[in-house]
């Protein structure tokens, strides 16, 4: 999940973040909640970090990145923080997506993911994805709102 507050700053889970630092956290899934993640958007920002799709980086070292963080040599806006993460059983994300149980958007950029406001990103990808997609965007997001 992308879009989803989780209701707390970084600083406020983590002692040695400068409090200036007010990135929101996300949910990231229901598995251990209590860890915490982190994609980014900067080449080279620590020594571990893996090139999940253009542009678009997970994890790495986060003592590497705290530093960082309190020596203001990365902006929040290029940053997004995940408590927990969701996981499958092997085999099962590739059902899931046989059975068409997931939309897939494909072609994914980075802006989507860390310029464009949680409570839009949904629709926007939606509206990306054109034809059917882009009506279900109009859609209320209560449907008995309909």
């Amino acid at each position: 999940m992308l879009n989803k507050k989780a209701g707390v700053t970084l600083p406020e889970v983590v002692d040695e973040v400068d409090e200036g630092f007010g990135t929101e956290l996300f949910i990231g899934g229901p598995v251990q909640k209590e860890s915490l993640h982190f994609i980014h958007r900067h080449h080279n920002l620590t020594d571990t970090d893996n090139e999940i799709a253009d542009d678009l980086f997970w994890a790495g070292n986060f003592d590497t990145l705290l530093d960082k963080i309190n020596t203001r040599q990365v902006r929040g806006s290029d940053l997004k923080f995940f408590l927990g993460y969701s996981g499958w059983s092997p085999g099962q994300l590739l059902d899931e997506l046989e059975q068409k149980s997931w939309i897939v958007c494909k072609g994914v950029d980075t802006s989507l993911i860390f310029d464009t406001p949680v409570n839009d990103m949904w629709r926007e990808v939606l509206k990306r994805m054109g034809g059917k997609y882009k009506v279900i965007a109009g859609y209320p997001l209560d449907p008995r709102l309909n």
